[in-house]
């Protein structure tokens, strides 16, 4: 009889008999999905060698007090065209490409790109393009973006600065130009979202200029919100909530894909307002006038997603597509 250790010596030989005659062509550990090889980097969802330009700035993703979300609960782009095809109906394309509506916003984004040149803050969840998942179709393209947390009162966001080259967001020690912030004048920022019916909504912000999180100095949010069943705006610059003024019997649409806009005009004595439109619906869910809409620091982050949650948030998923930025107005689909 072979003992346990003369066995075990038996193995380690055989394998090294069979992989001896064999040889193997150096593996190429680039553009791979994550877990990433010594000297690669995790950026996108795909390994990036480390120093190289991969889209967006590395160490402007996740913050300072956020983890990383390896992306394990989000749909692979693998495979994935850069739209769908042209005969499969009105939803096929995005208002982003360079022939749609919105191709000329400072930023615009329908989450078909692979690359997903996005930052991601996430504490425990996921946020990051799927296709359709849970009975729930994207509202154009093969793609939308899912926010999901698993743990109450946690976040999961996108971050990108719209005004820059790409949307990508500087190094902390960088200062951005005077054009890729946005200290006075107007500012327009637009998303389809749809809620199920089965995601709790306690209060969380879905939709942003500014930072809630992980930056310094702390650009205070402009936010669209949700809570509850209705809805209203956070402008952290002057630390206020302005609620739905003109129908108090208004809420929050569920299980559909609504467009939700915002323009907030920045200045020490600004304005914001928000809307949502879904078939031949137009609310007005917020409008308030003479307020501090202009923080310490100018805007120039844009955040998407579950990005700031009430200690009450159980878990819960939001999905968002077609989303836009820009210094000029975004009209919604044409009802």
């Amino acid at each position: 009889m072979i003992g346990a250790r003369s066995f075990g010596v038996w193995i380690v030989l055989g394998v090294s008999l069979v992989l001896g005659g064999c040889a193997f062509e150096p593996i190429d550990a680039s553009n791979r999905m994550p877990p990433c090889a010594r000297g690669f980097v995790e950026v996108g969802e795909r390994c990036v060698r480390e120093g190289s330009d991969a889209g967006f700035d590395a160490g402007s993703d996740a913050g300072r007090d956020a983890s990383v979300d390896a992306g394990a609960e989000d749909a692979g782009l693998d495979g994935a065209g850069p739209d769908a095809p042209e005969d499969s109906g009105v939803n096929s394309l995005s208002e982003c490409t360079s022939e749609g509506r919105l191709g000329s916003s400072a930023f615009c984004d329908g989450f078909e790109n692979p690359g997903f040149n996005w930052g991601r803050q996430v504490g425990f969840g996921s946020v990051g393009p799927v296709r359709a998942t849970d009975g729930v179709e994207p509202y154009r393209g093969l793609f939308m973006l899912r926010a999901r947390i698993t743990n109450p009162a946690s976040w999961a966001q996108g971050l990108v600065c719209p005004f820059r080259p790409g949307g990508r967001c500087p190094a902390d020690d960088v200062v951005p130009d005077d054009d890729e912030v946005v200290a006075s004048g107007d500012l327009h920022f637009r998303s389809y979202v749809y809620v199920p019916s089965d995601s709790p909504i306690d209060h969380v912000s879905l939709m942003h200029a500014g930072a809630h999180r992980g930056f310094d100095p702390l650009d205070a949010p402009a936010s669209f919100n949700l809570d509850a069943a209705g809805s209203f705006m956070y402008v952290g610059a002057s630390l206020m909530r302005y609620p739905a003024t003109s129908n108090p019997e208004y809420r929050f649409p569920r299980d559909e894909w609504v467009c939700v806009r915002t323009h907030v005009i920045v200045g020490d004595v600004g304005e914001a307002r928000s809307w949502v439109e879904h078939g031949e619906n137009v609310d007005l869910v917020t409008e308030a006038t003479d307020i501090d809409t202009l923080p310490d620091a100018p805007y120039l982050h844009f955040g998407l997603g579950l990005a700031w949650t009430s200690a009450a948030q159980e878990p819960t998923t939001v999905y968002f597509d077609e989303v836009a930025v820009s210094r000029e107005p975004i009209p919604c689909d044409p009802r």
